[in-house]
């Protein structure tokens, strides 16, 4: 796996972007933010009053000052740290901080590091020259942000990114500088916020979700920053595993309210490339649509080129006809499945749960932990001691083996009718399989092809997806993204879900982008958590807890979650809408529940 994710990060707990009442509201109080002037060289901020919604929160300008005449090195640097966090675009006054190598290749946009409050500035090493000293913050790094705004947990100090000082005529000045940004979390969170794009995945049928982190500039409205991200195209995690549907070179040129309250969004005219197909124009609906929804609160979207209509009579994008591109797929309420003495039954939530029909649902052939499809007509998929068994869920089908081998994952679906498995072939070797009932395709996936893969599940958006791996470095949960058309898993990153001599003992996917993680301890205690895969982060506002008898999970995107516990076989109901705690709902042999495509 790669080395740089292997660092333990601190769990924090994640902020999710809420629908505002109106966009008028959302850009009022983006561009009604306070201008402070600093007293002295470090310009203090103002106190936040948001309501904790990461878009309604207002914005604190930190303006920042020039050198302070006569300023000793840490009083240079801690300007140097006021004036990385201002408002100022191109960092025009930290560059006064500057001199010498560093005036001339410090490049303030190549990426960001969010550390804690730092609890000094100390010297790192003295020289013999008094005109020349070496310093470096003592804090912990929190997050690094890459330069296409990609978050990631991160941990270790900034101590080994020291800056050196020289003294100048006009005064000390950084020499050397680390590259990119260091900004304070408190900075952090006042000038960037997470905000979700959408885009297609390759068969341009659905959309997968990526979030970024955009600076907050006070002289352009949210709006008009997020359509320019989401032009730019897709974040290193997902890159070469979606598509983007808006034609190369499109640029924005404004974004307005009508009167009648209709989100008008201006394009250069390269955007009617996509007038070529359809389908790669209805996608590109649909990334405009879901990516605006939580600043459009719910207002049509009127599509403009150059200030004119669209070509035919004009472009209205009305959100809620794009729900089949949800890149979570299933329905509010999906039907879940579980498997009792051997054969699939159907979990009506009543006392009568039946045998499903077919094979699947008559006499046992020694199968185990089944997937469901996500198709009307529905599948299943279960693990057998040669092989991955698949049967049709209606009268009239047989078993028919889609992928053979030993020492195989459990099954898991992909949206498209793909089944997957891994099969090891010895210590510290994997093959990744896939088949959609023709010949098995092995997948290249070569951060898995040297490690023990205990378990591999499928995202929901058909292109996410998580592995449970061991290697030298012990037993991660990983999350990459699949390149279809070249048969490829990449943009691998672990998250930090386990703690030292712990182990996963299940993974299920809640929605498109959280991933439920259960793990035990020696001691044979469980712990249920929840992790946002857009940015590697726990979401502790879950509220879930772990019951010492859950042997697997799955769950739905409502937050619904089915347990199979015991060795006797019992089937546990997790309901967020009702008393958070578990409750009965099968007994007598029943393991394994499992809703579609969890």
């Amino acid at each position: 796996m790669p080395t740089d994710v292997r660092t333990p990060a601190p769990r924090r707990r994640r902020g999710r972007a809420a629908p505002l009442a109106a966009l008028l509201v959302a850009l009022a109080l983006i561009q009604s933010a306070c201008s402070l002037v600093p007293m002295g060289g470090n310009p203090v901020p103002g106190k936040e009053a948001g309501s904790g919604d990461s878009l309604s929160r207002p914005y604190y300008r930190k303006i920042a000052s020039a050198p302070k005449q006569g300023g000793q090195p840490i009083e240079i640097l801690k300007g140097f740290q006021a004036a990385m966090a201002s408002d100022d675009d191109s960092r025009a006054v930290a560059r006064l901080y500057l001199t010498g190598d560093a005036l001339r290749t410090w490049n303030p946009w190549a990426g960001v590091t969010v550390y804690d409050q730092e609890k000094q500035v100390r010297i790192v090493s003295a020289t013999e020259d008094p005109d020349v000293t070496q310093l470096a913050l003592d804090a912990t790094v929190v997050a690094t942000i890459d330069d296409d705004g990609r978050y990631r947990p991160g941990g270790g100090g900034l101590g080994n990114k020291p800056f050196v000082l020289v003294k100048t005529d006009v005064g000390w000045r950084i020499s050397s500088a680390p590259p990119g940004l260091l900004l304070s979390k408190d900075d952090f969170l006042r000038i960037y916020r997470p905000l979700d794009l959408y885009y297609p995945d390759q068969q341009l049928s659905g959309l997968v979700v990526d979030r970024v982190q955009l600076p907050v500039n006070p002289r352009k409205s949210l709006t008009d920053s997020l359509v320019e991200r989401l032009l730019r195209g897709p974040t290193s995690a997902l890159r070469g595993a979606v598509r983007n549907a808006f034609p190369t070179g499109t640029r924005l040129n404004r974004v307005t309210v009508a009167d009648h309250g209709t989100l008008v969004v201006d394009f250069t005219s390269e955007i009617l490339a996509v007038r070529t197909s359809q389908t790669l124009q209805r996608a590109m609906e649909a990334q405009l649509a879901w990516t605006l929804r939580g600043l459009a609160s719910g207002r049509d979207i009127e599509v403009l080129v150059n200030g004119e209509p669209w070509p035919g009579g004009g472009l209205r994008v009305e959100p809620e006809e794009y729900g089949a591109f949800d890149p979570s797929v299933l329905p509010k309420q999906p039907e879940a499945y579980f498997m009792q003495d051997g054969r699939l039954h159907r979990l009506t939530w009543t006392d009568d749960n039946p045998a499903v029909p077919g094979v699947a649902g008559g006499k046992p052939r020694g199968l185990t932990r089944p997937a469901i499809s996500g198709e009307l007509h529905k599948k299943v998929a279960a693990l057998g001691g040669d092989g991955v068994w698949v049967a049709p869920l209606a009268e009239g089908g047989q078993w028919q083996r889609w992928i053979r081998g030993g020492g195989l994952t459990a099954p898991s679906w992909d949206r498209y009718g793909d089944v997957w498995a891994v099969e090891s072939a010895g210590p510290q070797r994997s093959r990744v399989w896939r088949s959609n009932g023709g010949p098995q395709r092995q997948v290249s996936a070569p951060e898995l092809e040297k490690a023990d893969v205990g378990a591999l599940k499928i995202a929901r958006d058909g292109v996410r997806v998580a592995a449970v791996v061991s290697d030298d470095l012990g037993q991660q949960v990983a999350v990459g993204a699949i390149d279809r058309e070249n048969e490829r898993i990449g943009g691998w990153h672990t998250l930090d879900a386990t703690d030292q001599g712990s182990e996963v003992v299940d993974l299920a996917w809640q929605d498109a982008h959280t991933l439920l993680v259960l793990t035990k301890d020696t001691k044979q205690n469980r712990e249920l958590t929840a992790w946002d895969v857009t940015d590697g982060t726990q979401i502790t506002s879950s509220g879930l807890k772990a019951d010492a008898r859950i042997r697997s999970i799955t769950a739905t995107p409502d937050g619904r979650l089915l347990a199979g516990a015991d060795e006797d076989g019992e089937i546990l109901l997790w309901d967020p809408a009702k008393k958070k705690e578990w409750t009965t709902l099968v007994e007598g042999g029943a393991v394994t529940p499992v809703f579609p495509l969890s």
